[in-house]
């Protein structure tokens, strides 16, 4: 959804997401599954108030959904880093989705995810290494954490031997080709020792590595295979679409077509030849007991991803939604879990084996999951989710969001503000929620100094601060109910706010804002920006630009070959022969003082917003997470490190901020 999509919503949604006091950031010490190394603890997660420690920032879907406690301290500023030095301020560490987890012991873990994503976790924080490659890893597995392998939708398996990533060759002369001859993708990777790894993925690929060499056995199926779970170099177990159930004996692999499984399945897991667990779309739970599988339904209306078996008596399995179940040898068992949503396993006497479903405070997409030790789980899902179950209690390490980010405005390095669905504020102790003196979604922001700003959002909304020290903002009478989706100001006194139907409204002695015609525009505004009261742009729909001169408002032609019409999303200049304008298909146009012309154009992103601190350092972003810079020459596209759309770009004094959806804030500090 773009920034446009997201203007004709219902602006009511809300700004119900709470943050604590303290501010956003994750203390780098509790980042990591099984980080600290107290001593295991009895104490049972009764759905109680969290520990001393503050809970981290809760998107509204997440707010208080099951009554699980978050005990961990509230995240630090910055994140990992893309190549090109931009960092995640928010989420923390970062916000692409995590498809897999694996570690060693508690102070070597590794995730991985969206964007080629691989995370480590020292023991006290987490750092992201080049991978080299754009494209999802959907599982992690090692030997030790010198000898660490990654699969995913590149056409190769990657290896980390304790400093960096490489790309290891597949054995392509033998594999078969999938889809017009390309090789197929691999999803799932498990072993044993460095001598006994396994990957299985589309069209039933199997492949094995001896610690030479990969080669690549018939698997007997050509489902896709989503997961891959090895006890010993002679059992192995693949699972995937259509209940695709293959098994290895230490001589061939061959379909198990008396399992009767069904349904898409997703993740396999056991503790040993006879204990073996599988899991899948439609809340399907199978389990193989050393002769024969035996089904149960847990929840119809949840897919279940990951399975984990603790140990023979103890197994738990995730979701979508952050459905975490617990089977425990005992009904009794202290996980805090439902006892209404009992679900008696087929292969046991119910009153002895049920799963429980255990509350997890977690609304994300949970993909993966790894045993670190007896009762301590991690479990990584959407948008950056970790979580880890430690004897008997949650603690939520890195969290998400889905908040849309929509305006930033700037005053000074720790003076920064953002507005959409949620208003933060950066200060000296980082990112905090600030109330924001209403309820509905606000789309446009100007902040020039610690003498306050105005903001403007749904329903004609416009607000005031009066001081940035006072922290709070309050309404504003304005002359419209009209979506307001953009503001500029110079100083407090004197401004321009645009939005729909081609409202323009014009700031009087700092005061009262006042309707100005447009000469019959009926498009909606979507950006303003002026070199001095008396010369000021807006843009928006149909490619349309108007220009203010001392007293009415003039349509301008793009210069665009043919009439463009592409919406125009932001506008921004050095000075009044210095202006671009931005919008969707990649559009940039820019005016020199004479006359508007295209610079680029028809890339299939969308620029949703442009700034710049000079004449050739100018940055645009938009959506699938671009970001280009200007350089006074050309423009090139900077990594970074997220797909999110990004809707805002705003900076001083060599630090600049993009932010847009999915809670989505980076930061890049100019070399």
């Amino acid at each position: 959804m773009d920034r446009r999509e997201r203007e004709l919503r219902d602006g009511q949604r809300g700004t119900s997401i709470v943050l604590m006091a303290a501010g956003l950031a994750v203390g780098a010490a509790s980042l990591g599954c099984g980080a600290s190394d107290e001593a295991p603890t009895t104490t049972v997660h009764d759905g109680a108030s969290p520990p001393a420690s503050d809970a981290l920032p809760a998107d509204a879907e997440d707010e208080g959904t099951d009554g699980a406690p978050d005990a961990s301290p509230p995240p630090q500023r910055g994140g990992v880093c893309s190549v090109d030095g931009w960092c995640w301020d928010l989420p923390s560490p970062q916000g692409n989705d995590l498809y897999a987890v694996w570690g060693s012991d508690r102070a070597h873990l590794f995730a991985v995810g969206q964007l080629g994503t691989p995370l480590r976790f020292d023991g006290s924080a987490w750092t992201h290494a080049s991978s080299g490659t754009r494209e999802a890893f959907r599982s992690v597995w090692g030997a030790s954490p010198e000898d660490v392998w990654a699969i995913g939708d590149q056409s190769g398996i990657v290896h980390f031997d304790g400093m960096e990533w490489s790309v290891q060759p597949l054995p392509d002369t033998t594999m078969q080709r999938v889809d017009g001859g390309r090789l197929p993708v691999l999803g799932s990777l498990a072993g044993t020792t460095r001598t006994n790894v396994w990957a299985v993925g589309e069209g039933g690929t199997i492949v094995h590595f001896d610690g030479t060499h990969w080669s690549n056995p018939e698997s007997g199926t050509s489902a896709t295979l989503r997961s891959v779970f090895t006890s010993q170099e002679d059992d192995a177990w693949a699972v995937g679409d259509a209940g695709a159930v293959v098994h290895f004996d230490g001589t061939t692999w061959a379909p198990d077509t008396k399992a009767g499984l069904v349904v898409n399945l997703l993740g396999v897991h056991g503790t040993a030849k006879n204990d073996v667990w599988a899991v899948g779309a439609q809340g399907t739970v199978g389990h193989f007991d050393g002769t024969k599988w035996t089904k149960v339904v847990v929840d119809a209306a949840t897919t279940l991803r990951t399975v984990v078996a603790d140990s023979s008596d103890s197994v738990w399995t995730a979701g979508d939604n952050g459905s975490v179940w617990h089977l425990a040898a005992s009904s009794t068992a202290s996980d805090g879990g439902d006892a209404a949503a009992d679900v008696a396993d087929a292969g046991a006497d119910a009153s002895v084996r049920k799963w429980t479903k255990v509350p997890s405070g977690s609304k994300a997409t949970l993909f993966g999951g790894f045993r670190l030790k007896r009762d301590d789980i991690c479990f990584v899902g959407a948008r950056g989710e970790i979580l880890r179950w430690n004897a008997g209690i949650w603690e939520r390490m890195a969290r998400g969001g889905t908040a849309n980010r929509l305006a930033i405005s700037a005053a000074a390095v720790d003076d920064v503000w953002i507005v959409g669905d949620e208003t933060l504020h950066l200060g000296k102790d980082g990112w905090t929620q600030a109330p924001a003196g209403t309820d509905r979604a606000l789309y446009g922001l100007s902040y020039a100094s610690a003498h306050g700003g105005w903001a403007v959002g749904t329903a004609g909304t416009i607000l005031r601060m009066e001081r940035a020290d006072a922290g709070s903002w309050s309404a504003a009478e304005g002359p419209s109910t009209r979506w307001l989706h953009a503001i500029w100001t110079s100083g407090n006194s004197a401004g321009w706010i645009v939005g729909g139907a081609g409202t323009a409204l014009a700031l009087l002695n700092g005061i009262v804002w006042q309707p100005i015609s447009t000469g019959g525009i009926t498009v909606d505004l979507l950006d303003v920006w002026g070199s001095a009261v008396d010369d000021v742009w807006a843009v928006g729909q149909g490619g349309t630009i108007l220009h203010w001169r001392t007293s009415s408002w003039a349509l301008v032609s793009n210069g665009a070959d043919g009439g463009m019409t592409n919406e125009l999303r932001g506008v921004w200049g050095s000075g009044p022969k210095d202006v671009w304008a931005v919008g969707a298909g990649g559009t940039i146009l820019h005016y020199d003082g004479m006359a508007w012309s295209t610079s680029a154009s028809g890339e299939a992103y969308s620029l949703n917003d442009v700034w710049g601190s000079s004449a050739t350092s100018v940055f645009a972003v938009g959506t699938g997470g671009t970001i280009l810079h200007f350089d006074g020459s050309s423009w090139k596209r900077h990594e970074s490190g997220t797909d999110s759309a990004l809707n805002t770009v705003q900076g001083i004094d060599g630090h600049i901020w993009a932010a847009g959806e999915n809670s989505t804030i980076l930061h890049y500090t100019a070399p």
